[in-house]
């Protein structure tokens, strides 16, 4: 979504693949993305890389980001319930706490979406950054 909460649609490519029996899997994504919480004026190019995996001991899948922009790596835990998966990453500064949300939804064998969102009133409220609905390429 845009500052003046228009949506603008890039394209982008990802590969994901499973790991460790299905209890982990791997991606690789490439596109084009224009951050307005960043003040990002004009689409760049980005890659993007994720792990995420199942812990058996807490019952909850771990989620690793890393980007071509940041260089660094963001975790978020979570769980799939009724269909839906959400995963969460807490960030606190001096004065401020905020939770950011990624949110898989809408499953079937070809197509999901992907959803980011950040709150900074406990969950109370949220503000949608990033929408992706994803679909199979077709062989």
């Amino acid at each position: 979504m845009q500052g003046d909460g228009q949506w603008l649609k890039l394209n982008a490519k990802t590969e994901v693949r499973p790991i460790w029996d299905g209890c982990g899997m791997v991606e690789s994504w490439k596109g084009d993305v224009q951050f307005f919480w960043e003040g990002m004026s004009k689409p760049e190019s980005m890659n993007g890389y994720s792990m995420r995996y199942f812990d058996a001991a807490k019952q909850k899948w771990t989620l690793q980001w890393m980007d071509s922009r940041t260089k660094g790596t963001s975790i978020f835990e979570g769980e799939f319930t009724e269909g839906v998966g959400k995963f969460y990453k807490y960030d606190s500064s001096e004065n401020k706490a905020t939770i950011t949300k990624i949110t898989f939804s809408d499953f079937s064998t070809n197509k999901v979406k992907w959803e980011l969102a950040v709150s900074s009133d406990n969950q109370r409220t949220w503000q949608p950054l990033w929408i992706m609905n994803m679909s199979r390429a077709k062989k």
